[in-house]
């Protein structure tokens, strides 16, 4: 735990530190003020959120897809593809709404199933996401035991009620919780789409969906 908690605020700190790292390793193309040239310094792994580990793949994840917060210049945590929370009187269960006009790439809605998808697959012990620890630093129900093997990610604390209604249910309240939930490992992925190209829907250029509006 004690390991969980270190790794933890290292991620916090680098979380905030990435806009900044990616801007001084970045430049606009001339011909086209749309174009953002990119320059990555080590190897990417993969570009799926789950699976991304290196700094240079967590920081073009971090460009590329959106979650429920983002950290903004001023290394704040704002709300991202959610619009609103709703927290309960105990603090043990949020609900959030995630915006309306959110989409991904290929013109798919943003939907509270993609961030559930997504953090079951995270949870996975056979995914063996070297992130899936942060879904208990964040105090998520069921998240420690699902990664160890001993419940199915089916049971995990994250639910969708409705299109656009994401509920989170926590085991203990983890007051630095949001800046997790800002992390690239914590992102959606497009359930359609993922169960129609696999794997590999992060593995081709082509394939590769975005949900990062800026």
């Amino acid at each position: 735990m004690k390991y969980k908690k270190i790794v933890t605020g290292a991620l916090v700190l680098a979380g905030t530190l990435t806009l900044a790292a990616c801007g001084g390793n970045s430049s606009a193309s001339s011909g086209n003020s749309k174009t953002l040239n990119m320059v990555q310094t080590s190897p990417i792994d993969s570009l799926d959120p789950v699976l991304g580990y290196e700094t240079s793949s967590c920081t073009i994840i971090g460009n590329t897809y959106e979650g429920l917060y983002s950290v903004d210049n001023s290394g704040d945590v704002k709300l991202a593809l959610a619009s609103k929370v709703k927290t309960s009187s105990d603090g043990l269960t949020q609900t959030y709404t995630i915006r309306k006009n959110a989409k991904w790439s290929n013109g798919d809605d943003v939907t509270a199933e993609d961030f559930v998808f997504a953090w079951q697959r995270l949870a996975d012990p056979k995914e063996a996401s070297g992130f899936n620890f942060e879904l208990g630093a964040a105090g998520i129900k069921n998240a420690d035991d699902i990664v160890a093997g001993k419940m199915s990610p089916d049971k995990l604390g994250v639910e969708s009620k409705g299109k656009k209604t994401l509920v989170i249910h926590y085991a203990s309240r983890v007051p630095y919780a949001k800046n997790i939930l800002s992390f690239s490992a914590l992102a959606p992925v497009d359930k359609s789409y993922y169960q129609k190209n696999g794997k590999k829907f992060a593995g081709l250029h082509f394939l590769v969906l975005r949900n990062n509006q800026h």
